[in-house]
């Protein structure tokens, strides 16, 4: 009741964001699906930059597999540059590029591994917070995804 009382984070709001907006590439429809089931901060309505936070990069991951083809490979390129700076792992952004290029190809076959991969990098997120001398977060998350077998369906793709 308080949301709407205030404006803040409505349908109607949100809506009205989007018209205020350049042309996207997402529709209406798509963008509220996303924005209703997305958790995490999203008061302020930014469909072309939507990763304000680790957390929001995420989140946000499966607003690749809707992605026009034109402006997939820059899209691709943002999130693995978010990932690597919220991971502080700049020196292996060919490696987060990669996995999300294969994590993408995988889930149009039906795997359901962009949802997979969120899981994991949540959960990776959550081992940064807690294990403040983690120096090699990327290792990590190639370990876990190998013990769930994930790594060997990216890795033939």
């Amino acid at each position: 009741m308080a949301d709407t009382q205030t404006g803040n984070r409505t349908a109607w709001a949100f809506l009205e964001g989007l018209q205020s907006l350049p042309k996207v590439e997402m529709t209406c429809r798509t963008a509220l699906k996303a924005w209703a089931v997305t958790p995490g901060n999203t008061s302020t309505t930014r469909l072309s930059d939507c990763k304000s936070s680790l957390t929001d990069t995420i989140y946000s991951l499966d607003l690749l597999s809707s992605t026009h083809k034109s402006r997939r490979s820059e899209l691709i390129d943002s999130y693995a540059q978010a990932l690597a700076q919220g991971f502080l792992d700049h020196t292996n952004i060919n490696f987060w590029r990669k996995l999300l290029w294969d994590a993408l190809k995988r889930d149009w076959e039906g795997q359901g591994t962009l949802y997979q991969l969120q899981t994991a990098l949540t959960r990776l997120t959550a081992d940064v917070e807690e294990w403040r001398d983690l120096k090699k977060p990327g290792a990590l998350l190639v370990h876990r995804l190998k013990d769930c077998g994930l790594w060997e369906t990216l890795k033939y793709t």
